[in-house]
């Protein structure tokens, strides 16, 4: 069985749509109140990393089809 390239695309969208919830929940709303902290922010940042990464392979991927 074969994944559509729609699927694809639609999982990279996901994908960047949670990475931008990692830097909202992760960096931007702990600095609103005052609950920032170093560690929390690198978290964030990593897990935005790798979803943004994710969703852009997932993107490539649902073009080439």
């Amino acid at each position: 069985m074969r994944i559509k390239a729609e699927t694809f695309k639609e999982l990279g969208k996901a994908s960047l749509a949670i990475s931008v919830a990692w830097i909202v929940f992760g960096i931007i709303q702990p600095a609103f109140t005052n609950r920032f902290s170093v560690e929390s922010s690198l978290i964030a940042v990593l897990g935005f990393l790798v979803f943004l990464t994710l969703g852009i392979i997932l993107l490539n991927r649902g073009a080439e089809k």
